[in-house]
């Protein structure tokens, strides 16, 4: 449930310090506001340089359920009532309706958590003068059965409502209730924790704050096994470390990776966490493409004289023969994406291109072109049209 702490709670798994947590909280809070008009494009620029590149996948859930994020944390932090009025004009104001969408399920919620306080508090009563003084030795328990079965009994389930033949089919419509079962249900659900101990890691510590309470727990730190073996840079063929200037050796995920994605054509699905390396191994599967159109004796020209040649790679792909495609999940990505493998795919003379709703591409751009980094839906518009098939056929 979306409640006053819900954005602090998303960004404390990567922040650590709870007063900066809760000042970003406050900031996305401000960026999330549909008030002032600002459009989703905006909206997702601001929280990129906020939240930086390595949350995308929060950005991505926070742009998803805007209204609704913003809408039930400002309503729950509200302290009164022409604030919280404020935010429900809003809601209800709000031009792509969902709004006034989660506004209708916070207002159906608050009302069956209403009915559930009043028939717990008239099946109280109710035992309070039946039993009289004894009522205060009641356990919940007990109450909640009295109730289940007083509901049961208002409807006539069972033994009851059988022997009840006088009755007409018309009567008994007339003298059906209808049973909340919303209300009913055992909310808790899944996540109610029945242990009667929980121990923390060591070094785990508390924090009391105001309103709520931190428990933070330090994160689990992984043991290489000590057969694994790092992969060097050194190790890869000469021609493809200047794609990695400034490495070293590649990580654990990348040092998995690196045969398969630069040394066979084969199909890869990689599933890793923000900042393990994919990009690195879409590198390796890049130079991978290059290896496959270079030129007989490349190695050659390389050791040759660079002077009058912008680098050693000059000359040694065939740049007309291939293209490659990089999809990234929204626009905000395009642009970093087209600078970072600009940079490191320069020295091969790669063409790096934006291809998206806020930038397209001449016939002759797309021609001149190696690396087109795009959108899924202006992938899916290219690929559909007539004129794009040319281009694409040779990816």
């Amino acid at each position: 449930e979306i409640d006053a702490h819900y954005l602090q709670r998303r960004l404390a798994a990567t922040l650590d310090d709870a007063d900066e947590c809760a000042k970003v909280a406050d900031q996305v809070l401000s960026v999330l506001d549909i008030r002032p008009g600002t459009s989703i494009r905006e909206c997702e620029n601001q929280l990129l340089v906020l939240l930086g590149f390595e949350r995308f996948d929060l950005i991505k859930t926070l742009l998803a359920n805007r209204a609704r994020i913003w809408g039930c944390v400002s309503i729950k932090r509200a302290v009164d009532e022409s604030t919280r009025d404020s935010v429900e004009k809003a809601l209800m104001e709000d031009e792509s309706g969902e709004g006034e969408k989660a506004l209708n399920e916070l207002r159906s919620r608050s009302g069956a958590e209403d009915w559930k306080g009043e028939r717990m508090k008239s099946a109280k009563d109710t035992l309070r003068k039946e039993r009289g003084d004894g009522f205060d030795n009641l356990s919940e328990a007990a109450v909640g059965e009295s109730k289940m079965s007083k509901a049961l009994d208002s409807v006539k389930v069972g033994s009851d409502a059988a022997e009840d033949g006088d009755e007409s089919p018309s009567d008994a419509k007339r003298s059906a209730h209808e049973l909340d079962f919303d209300s009913l249900a055992f909310r808790e659900g899944s996540h109610t924790m029945t242990n009667k101990k929980c121990e923390l890691p060591d070094q785990s510590w508390r924090a009391m704050k105001p309103g709520y309470e931190e428990v933070h727990v330090p994160a689990v730190r992984s043991v290489a096994p000590p057969d694994e073996k790092l992969v060097p840079i050194s190790d890869l063929p000469e021609w493809t470390r200047d794609a990695f200037k400034g490495m070293t050796m590649l990580n654990r995920v990348q040092s998995k990776m690196a045969d398969v994605a630069l040394r066979s054509s084969e199909n890869v699905l990689l599933c890793a966490p923000t900042g393990a390396g994919k990009t690195n191994v879409a590198m390796l599967s890049i130079l991978n493409i290059l290896a496959q159109y270079r030129k007989e004796h490349a190695d050659d020209m390389m050791n040759e004289d660079e002077s009058g040649k912008a680098s050693k790679h000059e000359g040694t792909l065939d740049l007309s023969a291939f293209k490659i495609i990089y999809v990234a999940p929204m626009k905000a990505l395009v642009q970093e994406v087209v600078k970072n493998f600009s940079k490191r795919l320069g020295p091969y003379g790669i063409q790096v291109r934006e291809l998206s709703g806020d930038s397209s591409l001449t016939r002759q751009q797309i021609s001149e072109t190696q690396m087109i980094v795009t959108t899924p839906e202006k992938w899916d518009i290219v690929t559909r049209q007539g004129e794009g098939r040319a281009y694409t056929q040779l990816v």
